[in-house]
């Protein structure tokens, strides 16, 4: 694949429509009119640098995509002897994305069984998921069960 620059791109198209408009040309070749109208006067282009290929790196996709390793962090940042509602959890884990948080919970239920608990600490029907630190969460089962 031969990559033209866009002196060569602008000359060519010049050369194969003579009769074309400059912002014909420059829409033709997708640079500005200016360049066009610089080419036609004889004068050179300054030489643009390529951009440099973007990198991403490993630790931001595992950060977007991997929810399990955003729970067990965010769970680090919890001071001990507090639990966080599993709807905070949630929003600093995954963000907007609640059924990629519910369905890497519901996979890995063994693994987070001791990092939850629900409780019911107000007028909710249900009660809510609370998470924490292993010990505390032990101690919050201890507690329900008196």
């Amino acid at each position: 694949m031969i990559v033209l620059s866009i002196e060569e791109k602008i000359d060519r198209c010049i050369g194969r429509n003579p009769e074309w408009k400059d912002y014909r040309i420059a829409r033709s070749v997708n640079c500005p009119v200016a360049l066009v109208r610089a080419r036609k006067l004889g004068m050179t282009l300054p030489q643009v640098e390529k951009t440099k290929t973007s990198l991403v790196s490993l630790t931001k996709v595992v950060e977007r995509y991997d929810i399990k390793a955003a729970i067990l962090q965010r769970l680090t940042e919890v001071p001990r002897g507090n639990l966080i509602i599993e709807a905070d959890l949630c929003q600093k884990a995954a963000g907007t994305d609640r059924n990629r948080f519910r369905r890497t919970v519901e996979n890995n239920n063994e693994e987070f069984k001791g990092l939850r608990i629900k409780l019911k600490l107000d007028d909710s029907s249900d009660g809510k998921w609370y998470w924490g630190h292993p010990e505390d969460i032990t101690e919050a089962f201890r507690i329900k069960e008196l």
